[in-house]
């Protein structure tokens, strides 16, 4: 495949240079900008399509510096790799460039293989990643579909077959259907989710959703629980109670593993389907109802019917629109999305989960679904200390599958920063210790640099100088 990789310079001989050492690099389409509003205007046109942007640190007759135009371009892509030159070797590039979002950044003059072989570990990591989709045109088109159509019934994802979820459920909501529907799935994989969509985006949106578990309800409660009861019904039964149904009247009930329902219960719910009316227990009379029944089970309804533990005639009721979600382990490419935005959800401190963790995550099978995923995310995010999650953060059962390309990832980043913050310490230090030279005060010299008192003592004091020794 090709890579497009900007570069921006207001140096023509700089341009050429990287021109001329490209030529040779097949695999990579160049663009080149000569001003920084140029690069602005690329990467708005198309924020998801370069692999790598260099960019210059200072640009002539240009109101913002390499490093100011870098959190421009993170904002239309956080994701964005981006690489800065400086041809100086003050601190403020690399400092100014740490405060932007850009860790990396390179000395101009340097050898120009050396920066060929950090873009070409930068392009890398683009395939890593996937936190765009560098693939076809036809298959980065479609992924930005399939993104779009799954956010719009409020699930995360990029996978084919939650895709098809989606168009099912918009088709439903663009012909007003009333209809039943059964959704089927193992536990965790988001089938509440699913009925929520299908309750929001149906006329009824404005009614009530009542979602009630058949199975965590024991059997002698449910029919009470769904139909309600009269005042003294049975034992205990001291008021009279409504049900389920009635609160739900001109909305959504959604019946969540319908496959544990009691067979008793199922003749009063076939008669809910077929009539539109229910009978509280103890009542005489039959109320009508105008509620819409979503159902979803974990169960194999057909063998439970072979069983004699489910009636065929409700499930064939129930089975008007039948909704399958697959398993998280035969749609690992939904994995990537959900660790996203499980992170971005996170109260707590901002951490970042590696890529080489993230491939660990998406091999292993998830038996627990998307719950067992938000779980281990948020698990990892709240126990490891540390602002990186790296794979040896893991519990061991997440390496008996190790990722057949995992070897593949050779580019040590977490390594890359830490000697690019070092490197851009020793600079912040040169620079402020050379600058606060001779001031008359502690609160002087902080005035010289545009620093409060307190922050240029702590980095005195963390840099094991004292006030008297460096003025």
């Amino acid at each position: 495949m090709n890579y497009k990789v900007l570069i921006a310079d207001d140096k023509p001989l700089v341009l050429n240079s990287f021109k001329d050492a490209l030529l040779n690099h097949l695999d990579i389409d160049a663009d080149f900008s000569r001003t920084g509003s140029d690069v602005i205007a690329k990467v708005k046109a198309d924020p998801y399509g370069y692999a790598v942007i260099v960019l210059d640190f200072h640009f002539e007759g240009e109101t913002k510096n390499g490093a100011e135009i870098a959190k421009v371009l993170l904002e239309l892509n956080p994701k964005l790799l981006i690489l800065i030159m400086t041809g100086d070797e003050s601190a403020e590039a690399p400092i100014a460039s740490l405060r932007a979002g850009v860790k990396d950044f390179i000395q101009k003059g340097e050898d120009l293989s050396e920066t060929l072989k950090i873009i070409r570990s930068y392009c890398k990591k683009f395939d890593e990643t996937r936190r765009v989709v560098a693939a076809t045109p036809n298959k980065k088109m479609k992924f930005y579909k399939n993104e779009k159509l799954i956010n719009q019934i409020g699930m995360i994802g990029w996978s084919d077959d939650l895709a098809d979820i989606a168009k099912q459920i918009l088709q439903l909501s663009n012909t007003g259907s009333d209809s039943t529907v059964l959704i089927r799935g193992e536990s965790g994989t988001g089938k509440e989710l699913i009925a929520k969509a299908i309750h929001n985006l149906s006329p009824r949106s404005q009614k009530k959703f009542i979602a009630i578990n058949c199975g965590a309800i024991p059997s002698n409660l449910l029919e009470s629980e769904l139909f309600g009861h009269e005042r003294g019904a049975f034992t205990g039964a001291n008021t009279k109670k409504i049900g389920k149904f009635q609160i739900a009247n001109g909305g959504t009930i959604f019946l969540d593993e319908i496959g544990d329902m009691p067979t008793e219960l199922q003749v009063k719910l076939l008669r809910v389907l077929q009539e539109g009316t229910i009978e509280p227990v103890g009542a005489s009379t039959p109320i009508k109802v105008n509620v819409r029944i979503l159902a979803a089970t974990h169960v194999n309804l057909e063998d439970a019917i072979q069983q004699g533990s489910f009636r065929e005639d409700l499930y064939y009721r129930l089975n008007v629109i039948p909704l399958f979600l697959t398993p998280l382990r035969v749609r690992p490419i939904d994995i990537e999305p959900l660790v996203i935005f499980f992170q971005d959800q996170f109260k707590g401190e901002r951490k970042k989960i590696l890529y080489k963790t993230l491939k660990y995550l998406k091999a292993y099978s998830w038996k627990g679904n998307v719950r067992e995923l938000e779980n281990t995310v948020n698990r990892l995010l709240t126990m490891v200390p540390n602002s990186e999650i790296t794979p040896d953060d893991l519990d061991a059962k997440f390496f008996n599958n190790t990722p057949q390309d995992i070897d593949d990832f050779n580019c040590d980043y977490p390594a890359y920063r830490k000697m690019i913050e070092d490197l851009a310490e020793d600079k912040e230090k040169e620079y402020i210790l050379h600058r606060i030279r001779g001031a008359k005060s502690l609160r002087a010299a902080a005035k010289s640099i545009s620093i409060p008192n307190t922050s240029l003592q702590h980095k005195l004091n963390n840099w094991g100088y004292s006030v008297k020794e460096v003025l």
